[in-house]
């Protein structure tokens, strides 16, 4: 095999490998949970709930309300959210 085929094989090969990563079979979900008045909401529980499979993840929002949900499945989703209220005891 000569110098020039094995050098575009080895191109084809490099280039074969940034395509590949393009493909996403997974992906990040962020937000931030805020009231009625706008206020942020720590320590509430968001759901992610794929539509295609009801397969569901859950997290806790921080203190400025964020939360993350990551690797999710790439898919249609519903989000909710619940928190203690101290003014429904």
């Amino acid at each position: 095999m000569s110098f020039k085929t094995r050098f575009s094989a080895i191109v084809v090969l490099m280039l074969a490998s940034i395509v590949a990563f393009g493909q996403a079979v997974s992906g990040d979900l962020i937000g931030t949970v805020v009231d009625k008045s706008g206020a942020v909401v720590p320590n509430a529980t968001v759901t992610a709930m794929n539509q295609a499979t009801n397969v569901k993840s859950t997290t806790t929002t921080n203190n400025s309300g964020e939360y993350r949900f990551n690797n999710l499945a790439i898919g249609r989703y519903t989000v909710t959210a619940s928190a203690n209220s101290p003014w429904c005891k």
